[in-house]
Parts: C-alpha cells; structure tokens; sequence
C-alpha cells in the first residue's frame, strides 16, 4: 500500500523489514531504554500488528501503528501510536496518516472478509482534541500507569 501526495515526494507506507532499525528507535526514544523490549516491538509490528510509515524524499517525517484486536469477526482494532516529527507538525500530516492507517484498517479486515467496526485508543490529555477532531469520543478517564499525576483517554471512533 502506498500513498502519495502528487506535490511533493512525501508517502505513506507500510513499513518492511529495512525499517526495523526505525522502529527500535522510535521505541528507545518515546517508550522504554530497554533494548530487548525495542527489538521485539519492531518484530511485532513487522510481522503481526501493522505500521506505517510517513516519508519525506525517503525520511521518516512520522509513524503510526495499530493492531488487530479480538477475532477478525469482532471488527475491532487499536490506534497503538501515531507520531509526527516536531518540525513537522500542525501541517496536516497527523491527519493524512490517520486516514491513511484508517484505510489500511478497512482494507485489512475486507480482505479476510469482515469489516472494521470500532477503533479504539488510549491518548494523553493533550492529544484528546487532535482524535475529537478526526471523530473519537471520549469514553473513559484512566490514571496513566506509567506517570504521576497523569492521565490517559480511552477514545473510541465506531465505524
């Protein structure tokens, strides 16, 4: 699957095994310093869950990735990370990868012969109004496990 604005060199696509150095990255940088943990989130998300890739004349300017949740017939699948680079941010671009993860969704769950029915995350408060716009409503309030005085927002977006 590959997306790609006519303007520009920028493309949406899904990330391939050459990818997996990005993906422990991306892991080390915004989830854990463990190693071992980046190296088997890259695997996942190569070979069972899925992530795409927002690329800029061949650099990665952003990432989202979402997962499979339940049985195929549940239509039911997880928003597990969307991320744009700070320089290029409040450009549209989050948007675009959403709808672009949303199609890859679509077109996932109609090639096994099902639909996409719900699709769910968790999201900081100060990401709440960027999935509100896209369509997300809020459904529940958590306290964030990983941080003091922080919370997270389960946000669901039916289909």
């Amino acid at each position: 699957m590959l997306f790609q604005q006519e303007e520009s060199l920028m493309q949406i696509r899904v990330a391939q095994e050459q990818d997996q150095p990005y993906l422990v990255r991306e892991y080390l940088q915004h989830l854990s310093p463990h190693l071992g943990e980046a190296e088997r989130y890259a695997w996942q998300h190569l070979q069972v869950e899925r992530a795409l890739l927002l690329e800029d004349k061949g650099f990665v300017v952003g990432f989202a990735s979402w997962g499979r949740r339940e049985g195929v017939r549940a239509g039911l699948a997880q928003l597990t990370g969307i991320r744009i680079i700070a320089t290029r941010r409040q450009q549209g671009h989050g948007t675009e990868l959403f709808h672009a993860v949303l199609q890859d969704m679509e077109a996932y769950y109609a090639d096994l012969d099902s639909a996409l029915r719900r699709v769910f995350l968790f999201s900081p408060e100060a990401t709440a109004p960027f999935f509100a716009r896209l369509g997300f409503a809020q459904r529940a309030v958590l306290n964030d496990h990983r941080a003091v005085n922080q919370t997270d927002i389960l946000q669901i977006l039916d289909r």
